[in-house]
């Protein structure tokens, strides 16, 4: 979409004169712009995730609220996704190679959100979105069945008698932001119910934490209750990870033909064989 376009859209939904606007190359599935340094509208892109659903971004923004973790949301609509927050002044974006107190304000603040006992309807269905992504593709892109099998075979058994806890699960540097005080996660498209390894993997392995930053951001999450155990858990997550966000890109770059995606595939397939 033009930026004359979301110009006459934003003043139609919320009846604000647009003094001043511009568009912020961060997001994969969406187009996003600030508004008079003051909100920001987003627009899906075409052939978006068929495994979204908008109804659960809404319950996920009402859930979330009370946290004060993520940007306060003043319009979603059902139908088109179209959606108006107001922007997060004085932050920053994660950048690479991120300080040591980043670090720890992301274990902090994803403990937050996994320790609130908040709930929504919707639980993260791993299998479901594997298996969305996978039909899509043609035979020569599909991973070995059974390496594949296995890994979430050890999944479900790392898994087993563990808790939901609202999650993010989307935890890429575009849904970072960083202030002097606070740390905030934004676009809560994806989020759900979840094990707590997923997020902690999702942010370790989406952001390719070497091993000294994952000890750190670990070791702020659990403290004391960090073991070997806990750390191989979040291993077997990283290489589901690794096999889920492989058929994504896939997914993408067939409905898109965008090399973003090719290239986070290519990425993806170099870490899955590494690991073998």
């Amino acid at each position: 979409m033009l930026k004359k376009e979301a110009k006459t859209l934003f003043k139609n939904i919320m009846n604000i004169n647009v003094k001043s606007i511009e568009e912020i190359n961060t997001g994969f599935s969406n187009q996003n712009f600030i508004i008079n340094d003051a909100y920001v509208l987003r627009i899906l892109r075409e052939n978006r995730d068929e495994t979204l659903n908008i109804l659960e971004e809404i319950e996920n923004y009402k859930a979330i609220n009370e946290l004060k973790i993520s940007e306060k949301l003043l319009y979603l609509d059902e139908q088109t996704g179209i959606k108006i927050t107001k922007f997060i002044h004085q932050t920053h974006y994660y950048s690479s190679p991120l300080k040591v107190e980043e670090i720890i304000n992301v274990a902090k603040t994803i403990k937050k959100l996994h320790k609130s006992k908040l709930k929504v309807t919707h639980e993260y269905n791993f299998k479901n979105k594997l298996e969305t992504y996978k039909r899509k593709l043609p035979n020569q892109l599909l991973l070995n069945k059974e390496y594949e099998d296995n890994l979430i075979k050890e999944m479900e058994k790392a898994c087993k008698n563990k808790e939901l806890v609202m999650s993010h699960n989307d935890l890429v540097k575009g849904n970072i932001l960083f202030s002097n005080t606070k740390t905030y996660f934004i676009d809560w498209e994806y989020g759900s119910l979840n094990y707590e390894y997923f997020d902690l993997a999702s942010f370790i392995s989406e952001n390719n934490i070497n091993e000294k930053e994952a000890n750190i951001f670990l070791n702020e999450y659990y403290k004391s209750k960090l073991n070997d155990k806990i750390k191989n858990r979040i291993s077997i997550f990283i290489k589901c990870l690794d096999i889920l966000f492989y058929y994504w890109a896939c997914y993408y770059y067939l409905l898109r033909k965008d090399n973003i995606y090719k290239e986070i595939a290519n990425e993806k397939i170099k870490r899955i064989i590494s690991s073998h």
